[in-house]
């Protein structure tokens, strides 16, 4: 299986595609789908990267710098502390998804690896959700650490958990 892989951002042609793998993993609408991601886009040191198979898009990888004053690394800082060394010069993975088809046929590793190794920051973090298990196998997998075992970021919804990864020493 060939994968190709293609840069994208919110001007992107690429762009529509990403967010038509995120409608489908993650069962979304497009038009509230569409504004996080030319939100997110917009964030400093954006990166995104989508997946393509025989020319059908399967799946994607996005982040950007995580600094004060914007939601996510706000709701961190609170739980873990503001000064804490994991989250100062930190970039963030905002979003893996590879369309359920796909999965286990080396993708998801492909962009999770391509981006790391796009970053200068040392140090990089994520959520994901408590239950959703074979996300959190997959980073484990990859050496990512736990740096909370459960925040919750709105009420009347799930916790999640927050991981850590030393990208300057990698193991």
């Amino acid at each position: 299986m060939r994968i190709e892989l293609y840069p994208f951002d919110y001007r992107s042609s690429h762009l529509q595609n990403a967010i038509d793998v995120y409608c489908n993993v993650w069962e979304r609408d497009t038009d509230n789908s569409t504004i996080f991601f030319r939100k997110y886009a917009r964030f400093p040191d954006f990166v995104g990267y989508i997946a393509y198979v025989e020319a059908q898009a399967v799946g994607f990888v996005m982040g950007a710098r995580s600094e004060k004053g914007q939601w996510w690394h706000d709701k961190v800082a609170k739980n873990v502390g503001a000064r804490h060394p994991s989250i100062t010069n930190a970039w963030v993975l905002i979003e893996l998804a590879v369309l359920e088809d796909f999965r286990r046929h080396n993708i998801g590793t492909v962009l999770h690896e391509h981006i790391l190794s796009t970053q200068t920051y040392p140090n990089a973090l994520l959520s994901s959700q408590i239950d959703n298990y074979p996300a959190r196998r997959f980073y484990e997998g990859h050496h990512w650490t736990y740096l909370h075992q459960g925040i919750l970021f709105n009420k009347g919804r799930q916790k999640y958990c927050i991981m850590h990864k030393d990208t300057h020493n990698e193991p």
